[in-house]
């Protein structure tokens, strides 16, 4: 029984990066542009330089932190800064009506492609000593002090970037711009500011969690490989799309809700440690992307608005 909540509290911890990828993802989803999947190497480009920077200075996770969240949040605003450029140019790509799609895959190749030559054949692996290693048991019957305080930072700032949307100018703004950007224009909202700002908060996110699944993969004994991002980021997409925590459907609702999408996040994250343990070895064989995604379609289906529709508005539903 101890073991399995012992499990259960790395999936938690698991989870809570999930959630807060997807909260990051769904900062910068407006209008015509889709989820951008770049954030994922943003993290995994945060948690590699994090970890480079311990190896060569041995800086202490106090400075760690915040390296990666300034180096999350200098890449996140340069992708956006150049999705901008990009589409307010005139030529071919202005007049296509999937003209975002085409550049956010374009950041998120790049974005990849810039993990694979930061992290090399053999990765970088966190040493020890610069993160809160600490774990209290032996054997299979521990507990991690980084799955800890990755719960304690997640829940509280969630929370508070839920409130900086609901209660801030920027938040109203970023709403606004959700909506409709052209009226938002309009009204005296400067989008380009704006969008600017959340991709600097949703880089700083990222980064964030790279860093800790750096920490967390130490634990394991496992370097930071270019792939760190990618299952934060697709599961962090998946819990923001299950929650129903992003609403375009109307100016007053138009809000990212960031606790339903942590609390989806938690949730797969503990599906995720329960398959590892009662899953049987040969079940591997089996496609479980194709899965997911049919699940994922048939959840869609039966909820249109998410798993947590309470958020949404009755006469919406």
């Amino acid at each position: 029984m101890v073991f399995l909540l012992l499990q259960l509290l790395h999936g938690a911890a698991a989870g809570a990066l999930y959630g807060l990828l997807g909260i990051a993802v769904g900062l910068l989803m407006r209008g015509n542009v889709p989820a951008n999947p770049a954030l994922g190497g943003v993290a995994t480009l945060a948690g590699l330089l994090a970890a480079s920077a311990a190896n060569q200075f041995s800086l202490p996770f106090l400075l760690l932190l915040p390296w990666g969240m300034l180096i999350g949040g200098l890449l996140a605003a340069a992708i956006e800064l150049t999705c901008i450029a990009t589409l307010g140019r005139p030529g071919v790509l202005r007049h296509m009506p999937f003209a975002p799609g085409i550049t956010v895959i374009a950041a998120w190749v790049g974005a990849e492609a810039a993990a694979s030559l930061v992290a090399g054949p053999a990765g970088i692996r966190m040493p020890a000593d610069s993160f809160p290693s600490l774990v209290f048991g032996s054997g299979e019957l521990i507990v991690r002090l980084i799955d800890l305080l990755v719960l304690l930072v997640a829940i509280p700032g969630a929370i508070g970037i839920g409130m900086l949307l609901r209660r801030t100018p920027f938040g109203l703004a970023l709403s606004a711009i959700r909506f409709d950007a052209v009226a938002a224009a309009i009204g005296g909202v400067n989008p380009r500011r704006v969008l600017l700002l959340a991709s600097v908060l949703a880089g700083g996110i990222a980064g964030a969690a790279g860093v800790a699944a750096a920490c967390m993969a130490a634990i394991a004994s496992a370097p930071a490989t270019a792939t760190l991002g990618q299952s934060l980021v697709w599961n962090g997409i998946a819990a923001l799309v299950l929650s129903g925590g992003l609403a375009t459907h109307s100016a007053r609702v138009s809000r990212m809700q960031p606790i339903p999408i942590l609390a989806v996040g938690l949730l797969l994250g503990i599906l995720g440690a329960l398959i590892d343990i009662y899953v049987p070895r040969w079940m591997p064989l089996v496609p479980w992307q194709g899965a997911a995604a049919a699940i994922l379609l048939a959840v869609l289906l039966l909820r249109p608005f998410g798993l947590l529709r309470a958020y949404v508005p009755a006469a919406l539903r």
